[in-house]
């Protein structure tokens, strides 16, 4: 016993007389557990640190106390102590990680470190532990990572797209709304490069490439510094502004463009007029095109037919000028044109490409014809200024327009001649049978071979206003809502606008505005009664309605003569003139 305290004595002895040693361990490296020991495990030297970590004092543990004790009892019995014993002597330094145990019996997370001593003859004479308590930096990890879960949470749960990326701009997190706003997984963008600007600070607007399918997309960016994992790096988050950027976009268009055609519309189409005046895109031609017939369209076939004669047209006017020109919608059915540095031979020979647009462009079509009024002028120096040359050409193209005003309308009318015959407006071969029968009946009242000519002219075209109504109320198999019969009685009207524009059907137009007029005066449009119904429309109704109840309709079969002449006789003297119906229905007899 006595030689076995003289031996530790002697180490101690060394281990004081060793002044590098003293000074840098138990001076400098305050709070740390240094404890050093032999290789049976007996406590030589114990700093100030260990005192700290473990509660022991040195009086406590110093030549008497086992280097076990501060070691978990599993750690000691599984043999974990003696494999640490092993890999020192083999490499002369060894560290690991685990728990140490305290005075009171209560453990905590710890970093260790061992190395080998030796004496002045540099032989092995023990080692030294050197512990560091880890119990406040493992409270500071767990709640790194409480925080660090809680910020995931936020952000996966952040409807703005959000990325980390490194300092060589290399992706390392991305949350959910990323991944939908790049329309890519997660581990496909980790670990790929970026390649945006990350410029803490700055806003900007960013395109994103994604699949085709998906189409163009825009985001607002801003970005932050940030450390991920020990690095220095940037939080980019990504705001998806496509939706506004297209309503912007939109707006912007809308703002220049006109909204049914596309084309630019009046306000841009002064603003270059200014703009090409100051005399550097001279000479400047001016085209002026007017759409012949619109309001006889939007009259006889509705607002939607005119805008695709509107369309058309425009249409027309884009595959003739060229994109250096500057072509417009400058009211309802004007169109004009700007040509920068284009001579007056040179904007001729365009006003008559599009007079061969427009032919050709009718010949390949069965559409509603189209038909254009054309007049330029050109300004080349100071003087006219655009608002005379303007003027000027606006001039000219109403000559025009007066020259092929009546071929324009007459073209529309037989058009709609032609729709009506093929839309089945009419019953097949009700001209031949009212041929025969106002023949007849005619010459029972007396009338000349004129008047029975324009009674003929009348039948045939007495419907004309129901050209727009082919596929709405004018062919709905039943009957009709309060709407649709509100429409079918514009037909009249109707009739009466188009047939007074074209020179043939003038003479009947007055008859054609009047012939659902009724004998007591409940008719329309203008009430009328009794012989202040003119005689051909009294005839016309009389003759209208026994055509119908007696042909086959989608809603009802066809009536017998006795049925429809019945009811011919019931309506006299309250639709139809009662006179008129006995010498119609002789006239049917015959």
């Amino acid at each position: 016993m006595d030689s076995t305290n003289n031996l530790v004595q002697d180490r101690i002895q060394y281990l004081r007389e060793n002044t590098d040693f003293v000074s840098t361990v138990f001076n400098s490296l305050i709070g740390y557990a240094i404890i050093a020991a032999d290789f049976d495990g007996n406590i030589i030297a114990y700093n100030k640190g260990a005192y700290q970590v473990y509660g022991y004092t040195p009086e406590e543990v110093i030549g008497r106390k086992n280097i076990e004790t501060f070691f978990p009892e599993e750690f000691i019995k599984e043999g974990k102590l003696q494999n640490v014993v092993s890999e020192l002597v083999g490499k002369g330094r060894f560290s690991h990680e685990g728990e140490k145990v305290k005075k009171d019996g209560s453990r905590f997370p710890a970093k260790i470190l061992f190395t080998l001593t030796k004496d002045k003859s540099d032989q092995i004479v023990g080692f030294v532990e050197i512990v560091q308590d880890l119990t406040a930096q493992k409270q500071v990890e767990g709640r790194l990572r409480a925080g660090e879960e809680r910020l995931r949470r936020i952000i996966d749960s952040n409807i703005d797209g959000m990325l980390i990326v490194d300092g060589d701009g290399i992706i390392r997190f991305v949350n959910p709304a990323a991944e939908s706003t790049f329309v890519r997984p997660e581990k496909e963008l980790l670990g790929s490069c970026f390649g945006f600007p990350t410029v803490p600070g700055e806003r900007i607007e960013i395109d994103i490439v994604r699949p085709i399918a998906y189409g163009r997309a825009v985001a607002e960016m801003r970005v932050t510094d940030i450390e991920w994992h020990g690095q220095k790096s940037y939080l980019a988050t990504l705001r998806d502004i496509t939706d506004r950027k297209t309503i912007e976009e939109k707006l912007a268009f809308l703002s220049l463009r006109d909204s049914l055609t596309g084309l630019y519309n009046r306000f841009f189409f002064e603003e270059e007029m200014r703009r090409f005046g100051n005399g550097r895109f001279d000479p400047v031609g001016v085209i002026m095109c007017d759409v012949d017939g619109l309001k006889l369209v939007n009259d006889a076939m509705g607002h939607h037919s005119g805008d695709e004669l509107l369309l058309m047209v425009s249409k027309i006017l884009r595959d003739v000028f060229r994109e250096s020109d500057v072509v417009a919608r400058v009211g309802g059915d004007e169109f004009s044109a700007l040509l920068p540095n284009t001579p007056l031979p040179m904007v001729g020979m365009i006003c008559n490409r599009l007079e061969e647009y427009v032919e050709k462009f009718n010949q390949d079509n069965k559409t509603i014809p189209v038909s254009i009024s054309i007049g330029y002028a050109v300004k080349n120096g100071p003087s006219p200024d655009m608002a005379e040359v303007y003027s000027k050409s606006d001039d000219n193209m109403y000559k025009d327009k007066r020259s092929r005003h009546g071929t324009a309308r007459n073209r529309l009318v037989q058009y709609f001649i032609k729709n009506m015959e093929e839309g089945n407006i009419v019953a097949e071969g009700r001209a031949e049978r009212f041929s025969r029968i106002f023949t007849i009946l005619a010459n029972n009242l007396g009338m000349n071979e004129y008047q029975i000519r324009d009674l003929l002219l009348f039948a045939e075209f007495h419907d004309i206003g129901n050209i727009g109504m082919l596929q709405r109320a004018a062919l709905k198999p039943g009957p009709l809502n309060v709407e649709e019969l509100s429409e079918m009685r514009a037909h009249a009207e109707i009739g009466y606008r188009i047939a007074q524009t074209v020179p043939d059907l003038v003479g009947i137009a007055e008859w054609i505005l009047k012939h659902h007029e009724w004998w007591n005066g409940k008719g329309y449009p203008l009430g009328l009664k009794g012989e202040g119904i003119p005689l051909e429309c009294r005839i016309i109704a009389i003759a209208d309605a026994y055509d119908s109840m007696t042909h086959k309709h989608s809603y009802r079969k066809a009536m017998t003569h006795e049925e429809a002449e019945a009811e011919i006789r019931q309506q006299a003297g309250t639709q139809f003139d009662p006179d008129l119906v006995e010498k119609f229905l002789e006239a049917i007899k015959k």
